[in-house]
């Protein structure tokens, strides 16, 4: 009981983490991996909704959730409380959090921002942004750390704004799903075929219709079996191409599904046009499975080329081609070259598992209780 008593509170604000399972996207698993790797800590977690996580809702349904976090914050928690406001990277996540984080200090409470995907542009050309920085800077001011996933997304907000922010990475507790499995690609000697994971939304801005658009005429499609998971507005034309035979599309996977496709992958290729940190890379380090991936947002952080996998110079038909020239040739001239990729993909997981995760955020909570 006394324990339970010691323990400090943080109340984290996001999507609403009840619609886990039911809505995809960075913020919400986010906030699912913070609980989980908070279990057993010196803190506990408490969790107030500001969306409801679906992209589609209305903004009566948005108004109405941001009103319910705003009588939490007033009449719910405890005043000089500790929040963690996550937030996506636009106009209206920024005025939304603004509004929060004045009522938090009404409070006299504490406060870090984190922010996930988007790249602020549309807030920089808002005809009223000179009015609402004024407003908000002095607010801003007095958090506690705001944090940002890519130097972009970091620069705009600091030139808006005159706040010093810091870089934060993305975490991926594994659970026991994940325990104990490790890539079990097969790798022949010599490597006559190799399996490659899309595994993502089906767009075109992740590069997918660049993708099939050089498998099909590629001098490697006898040596190269692209698979495809995820859903998305492509997915009839992947059907399409499934069915004749040019992709193997495995619909949408989760779950244990999930990491065995992953394992049993020679590489992950993600060769988005944007990307902030994707979690798919780390679900595809945590089974020691390398990554190709554009070097877009935060991704070179993750990708050490040609060590745990390799950064695509672009999405050209040249670029694919090239790049896996090398691949067979590395492979053909070293036996080992498959292992040591895995080797090194499973390695550079260990910077951004369970562990991590409670070390970083216990630093980050802690100086906002201090």
């Amino acid at each position: 009981m006394a324990l339970l008593l010691m323990k400090k509170k943080v109340y984290i604000m996001g999507p609403d983490i009840k619609n886990e399972g039911k809505v995809v996207g960075g913020q919400l698993t986010h906030l699912v991996f913070l609980r989980d790797a908070f279990k057993f800590s010196d803190f506990d977690t408490f969790f107030i909704a500001t969306s409801s996580g679906f992209g589609n809702e209305s903004s009566f349904r948005k108004l109405m959730v941001w009103i319910r976090a705003i009588f939490s914050i007033m009449f719910s928690v405890p005043k000089g409380s500790c929040f963690h406001v996550n937030s996506a990277f636009n106009k209206f996540a920024i005025i939304r959090d603004f509004v929060l984080c004045l009522f938090i200090l009404m409070r006299s409470g504490r406060f870090i921002i984190q922010y996930h995907g988007g790249t602020g542009n549309s807030y920089t050309s808002w005809s009223l942004a000179a009015v609402f920085k004024l407003m908000a800077r002095p607010v801003f001011q007095r958090s506690s750390g705001i944090y940002f996933l890519t130097t972009q997304q970091k620069k705009v907000f600091e030139s808006c704004f005159g706040v010093d922010c810091e870089l934060i990475d993305n975490y991926y507790p594994v659970d026991k799903s994940v325990q104990g499995i490790s890539s079990s690609a097969d790798t022949s000697k010599p490597l006559d075929k190799l399996d490659i994971l899309f595994m993502g939304r089906l767009e075109a801005d992740k590069g997918l219709l660049d993708l099939i658009g050089w498998y099909a005429t590629s001098a490697y499609r006898d040596r190269i079996v692209i698979n495809i998971a995820g859903d998305g507005s492509l997915r009839a034309m992947v059907e399409s191409h499934a069915q004749e035979s040019k992709v193997v599309y495995h619909g949408i996977v989760s779950g244990p599904e999930k990491i065995a496709l992953l394992a049993k992958s020679h590489f992950l290729i993600l060769p988005s046009y944007a990307e902030a940190f994707p979690y798919s890379l780390l679900e595809a380090f945590a089974v020691a499975t390398p990554a190709i991936s554009t070097n877009v947002g935060a991704v070179s952080r993750l990708v050490d080329h040609g060590v745990n996998g390799y950064l695509l110079s672009g999405v050209k038909f040249d670029d694919f081609e090239q790049l896996f020239t090398q691949i067979f040739s590395l492979a053909a001239s070293d036996e080992e070259y498959m292992s040591k990729l895995r080797v090194a993909a499973g390695l550079k997981f260990n910077g951004f598992n369970a562990n991590a995760m409670n070390k970083k955020f216990t630093q980050i909570w802690q100086v906002m209780y201090a």
